[in-house]
């Protein structure tokens, strides 16, 4: 049997099954990988993958102008994977162990569906590095500067 490696890319979208939060509720959730090299999670490191988990809560975002602060939103039409506005949160984002990750990709519970818009990516790069609410050295992180 010939095994791959399974590779996450940085602003890869994944669709990831009962994605688990750190205060234990799990949901179905696109998952938008901000790592700064090409990684092979079945090497087991412990290192923390940064990422998004794009939130369709419009509603709750619109009535609560302090929580637009350091986000993007996107339109339906401007991506291919959100069929509705949906919002991409700096203060949110989400850091995951690289052996979740693979375990996650074994039990076939996270799906690679493609690379994030280049205008998005542009958005998200900007936001980073304009943000409000990053740590100087976060930002550095995520723009792959350190």
């Amino acid at each position: 049997i010939l095994t791959f490696p399974i590779l996450i890319y940085r602003w890869g979208v994944y669709h990831w099954e009962d994605f688990r939060f750190p205060d234990g509720s799990s949901k179905n959730k696109y998952w938008i990988a901000l790592v700064c090299r090409i990684i092979n999670p079945k090497n087991g490191s412990e290192q923390l993958i940064p990422s998004l988990i794009p939130t369709s809560q419009w509603e709750n975002y619109s009535s609560n102008p302090q929580w637009l602060v350091d986000t993007v939103v996107v339109e339906p039409e401007e991506s291919q994977f959100f069929s509705k506005k949906t919002i991409l949160d700096l203060k949110n984002i989400q850091w995951v162990e690289e052996t979740t990750i693979y375990q996650a990709l074994q039990k076939g519970k996270l799906t690679y569906q493609g690379t994030l818009e280049e205008t998005i990516i542009q958005e998200v790069e900007s936001a980073i590095r304009n943000a409000e609410t990053l740590s100087l050295r976060d930002i550095k992180i995520l723009l792959c500067e350190e």
